[in-house]
């Protein structure tokens, strides 16, 4: 039993570890997401997803949104698509409808981006606002009205419908009372007035983003707003405005390492610079411009390298857990195994041991049976002994009677008479004594019956010579045979010899037939048998017969073999046939 522990904890640290680090690469990969660190995020992400392929589709659904959103934001577009292959077929199975409805609107702000115009409208068109809506979170009421009037600003270039759904966005926006919601809608607002020919109608709603927006947690979508503001300044031709708010956007970018809003914003000092005649420092600013420009590809070269490098690195990883894991499927096959064969054998010990206390109980009931029913043939055969005691005792009484009435005959032929009853009765009483005397209460020895019958009727000075086999007879055929054997013997004993003198011989000769004797009894039978029939019908010559005796054998018995008379019998056949029809 101890073994069997430690193998089970051996088993149970490795994916306590595992889990334990499941959880580490989740904080880190939420923490890099929030510190707009994406590469490092999307790399730990994916080892979570790893490690839940066969999670929770809702928790597995969670982190396919936020690669997605990582990699439109790194523009790996291949991978955005590769998520939502992934991602889109799952998103049916969801119960979290609020889940559910923030997919469909990323997926939507996607295609807008890459110009699927036709695709977004369909993605946010399959969203029942009555019903789908009605159960999601507000921020996600206002990234639907939010992102729906920016694909209509993009697609349709419909403006005045756009700023419906905007107006829309920034009140529920400002019902959640989440700042980056507010700004968002802010931001948007101010974009589709500025797109309306009213750039100085966008500034307030630019400068409340920017506002909202400068905070450490929401900084890095600042340079955006700032950007707009100084384009609006621009237009309407404030341009010290329009610099202060690319420097300050050029101060967040700085901060935060957004390098892709530098050229912008440096293109439009630059812009400003020239207008205001400011000429060294339009020169210096585009030494500036082309420098982020250069930075920007270079950053964008290492976030490359840094995504394959991170890319290898998580194989690397997913090998070894995988081979990690290999070794512990294995182990716990082998234990799994062990303890099958365990189970196994314990189940065939307690089979067994119920299969021997089965076959024991059935063995002292049959046992118990077989007692009660020996007990029962051993009483029934001596009531029958009894019986058989009894009725030779009976028959005993009525030949005395006999014996003794015929002393007082007066004359020959009645006291012969009542002899040749007496001596009948004595043949039956003798049957009787030898089943009760033999054991046998079925059959009895033909050849001590017939002995003993013998020397009861023939006196002593007739000499009797004797061939009877050995066999058993029933009751019934053995007392028919006493009688038989009681009349011939009576018979030769009155009429055989005319004088007392002389030797007095009676052979009595009692043999089973040989093959011959009984074709030859089988053969007369049949001829008897047809010549009855023959006597009742009109055509008798249609009736042919034989008789086959025991030459054809359906059984071992044989000529010389010891068998029953009913195994005999069963040899014995006769053959009518009947013809010309």
């Amino acid at each position: 039993m101890q073994k069997y522990l430690q193998i089970l904890l051996f088993l149970l640290l490795p994916l306590i570890s595992l889990a334990s680090s499941d959880i580490n690469a989740m904080e880190k990969a939420d923490s890099c997401f929030n510190e707009s660190n994406y590469e490092e995020a999307a790399v730990f992400y994916q080892r979570v997803l790893f490690e839940l392929r066969n999670g929770e589709i809702e928790q597995r659904s969670e982190l396919y949104f936020k690669l997605a959103y990582i990699y439109k934001v790194l523009e790996k577009y291949d991978d955005v698509f590769a998520i939502y292959d992934k991602l889109l077929p799952l998103q049916s199975k969801i119960e979290n409808v609020d889940l559910a409805a923030r997919i469909k609107i990323q997926y939507a702000e996607f295609l807008r981006s890459i110009d699927e115009c036709y695709k977004a409208f369909k993605i946010l068109e399959s969203i029942n606002v009555e019903s789908d809506l009605a159960h999601v979170k507000l921020t996600t009421l206002v990234a639907y009205y939010d992102r729906y009037a920016a694909i209509i600003v993009h697609c349709e270039g419909n403006l005045e419908k756009a700023l419906s759904y905007s107006n829309k966005a920034l009140k529920l926006a400002k019902k959640s009372k989440s700042n980056y919601h507010i700004a968002t809608s802010l931001n948007e607002i101010g974009y589709i007035k500025e797109h309306l020919n009213s750039p100085r109608a966008a500034i307030p709603f630019y400068r409340e983003a920017v506002k909202l927006w400068d905070d450490k947690k929401h900084r890095r979508y600042a340079p955006n707003a700032c950007f707009n503001l100084s384009r609006c300044y621009n237009k309407i031709g404030l341009l010290d405005s329009s610099l202060y708010f690319a420097d300050k956007g050029l101060d967040i970018v700085g901060d935060d390492d957004w390098y892709k809003m530098l050229v912008p914003l440096y293109n439009e000092k630059i812009s400003c610079y020239e207008q205001l005649g400011r000429w060294k420092d339009a020169f210096d600013t585009r030494w500036l411009y082309h420098l982020a420009a250069i930075n920007m590809r270079s950053q964008e070269w290492s976030d490359k390298m840094a995504s394959i490098r991170g890319e290898f690195e998580l194989e690397r990883k997913e090998s070894e857990l995988t081979l990690e894991r290999s070794k512990n499927e294995q182990s716990q096959a082998t234990i799994e195994h062990e303890r099958r064969t365990q189970k196994l054998l314990v189940f065939v010990i307690v089979a067994v041991l119920i299969l021997l206390a089965i076959i024991f109980f059935f063995f002292v009931k049959l046992k118990r049976v077989n007692t009660t029913l020996q007990d029962t043939i051993s009483e029934n055969e001596i009531l029958l002994k009894e019986v058989h005691h009894r009725v030779k005792n009976n028959m005993q009484v009525v030949s005395s009677l006999l014996d003794l009435q015929s002393s007082f005959a007066l004359d020959d032929k009645s006291k012969a008479a009542l002899i040749n009853s007496r001596d009948r009765i004595n043949s039956l009483a003798l049957a009787h004594q030898n089943l009760y005397v033999d054991g046998d209460l079925k059959s009895i020895n033909i050849k001590n019956y017939l002995k003993v019958l013998i020397k009861s009727v023939v006196s002593e000075d007739i000499l009797v010579k004797q061939e009877i086999d050995e066999g058993q007879l029933e009751i019934d055929k053995a007392q028919a045979l006493g009688f038989v054997l009681n009349e011939l013997l009576t018979n030769s004993i009155k009429h055989a010899w005319k004088s007392n003198r002389g030797d007095k011989v009676i052979w009595i000769k009692l043999k089973r037939g040989s093959d011959k004797q009984n074709l030859q009894l089988s053969d007369q039978r049949a001829k008897a048998a047809s010549e009855y029939i023959k006597s009742k019908i009109t055509n008798p010559e249609r009736i042919t017969y034989r008789g086959y005796g025991e030459t054809q054998l359906k059984n071992k018995c044989k000529d010389g073999v010891k068998c029953s008379e009913e195994e005999h019998q069963e040899n014995r056949r006769t053959e009518f046939r009947i013809t010309k029809f």
